[in-house]
């Protein structure tokens, strides 16, 4: 089924492009979430006397990302939980602060 996607869809396509999907995929999730229309003729037009605006809102959300992106650079989260009753958690946290991240395999095999 050919369809006209109105956003970026990671492995399928960017805004504009006319791509071949299957027709379950345009069915139930592209044309539902507005994400895709049908390639008819009359939708190929009204898409190309819109698409200045949705490539400005997509943009402008990218614009928005950055910014967000920006504000967030050098912040850190701490999280706390309470460890194992062998106390993995706990070591790997401190293997990790180290600079010597603890082997999936030491974690797994706790107690």
């Amino acid at each position: 089924m050919q369809v006209i996607l109105l956003e970026k869809i990671d492995n399928v396509g960017i805004l504009g492009d006319l791509v071949d999907v299957k027709s379950g995929f345009a069915r139930n999730f592209l044309l539902p979430q507005g994400k895709a229309e049908l390639a008819t003729p009359t939708n190929i037009e009204a898409f190309e006397q819109r698409r200045a605006e949705l490539e400005k809102l997509e943009a402008d959300a990218l614009a928005d990302a950055k910014g967000r992106a920006a504000k967030l650079e050098g912040a850190s989260l701490t999280v706390t939980s309470r460890g194992d009753p062998c106390g993995c958690r706990k070591c790997r946290s401190l293997d990790r602060e180290e600079g010597n991240p603890a082997p999936r395999r030491s974690v797994a095999q706790c107690g």
